[in-house]
């Protein structure tokens, strides 16, 4: 089963969509994660509330074997002040991210 967790809030503390990617990954399910709109800021130390203590969703991810990371570009260009420069992290167009949706068995949003 391919699992989709979209993070689109900018709160950096709204970490829901992490837990529930990290814990399918757990579980041997091929999970992918896209930071959408709003939160595309959660990739940045710059993120609006950001606060000391927060460790980088990317590298969490990654500790749990999630490798398909992507971040829609509008969203960068919208909502972040500096770009993240993560070569981990796949760049979407819209018509992308739409394409990505439809071979995902299940997308939750958060």
């Amino acid at each position: 089963m391919k699992l989709l967790y979209i993070a689109s809030g900018a709160n950096p503390h709204c970490r829901d969509y992490l837990d529930a990617a990290l814990t399918s990954a757990v579980f041997g399910l091929h999970v992918a994660v896209l930071f959408l709109g709003e939160g595309v800021a959660q990739l940045t130390a710059s993120a609006p509330g950001a606060t000391e203590g927060l460790t980088n969703p990317v590298d969490e991810l990654l500790q749990y074997g999630v490798t398909d990371i992507y971040v829609q570009q509008q969203g960068l260009v919208d909502t972040v002040t500096s770009r993240p420069s993560d070569s981990r992290i796949t760049e979407l167009s819209n018509l992308d991210i739409s394409r990505l949706i439809a071979r995902h068995d299940q997308v939750f949003n958060f």
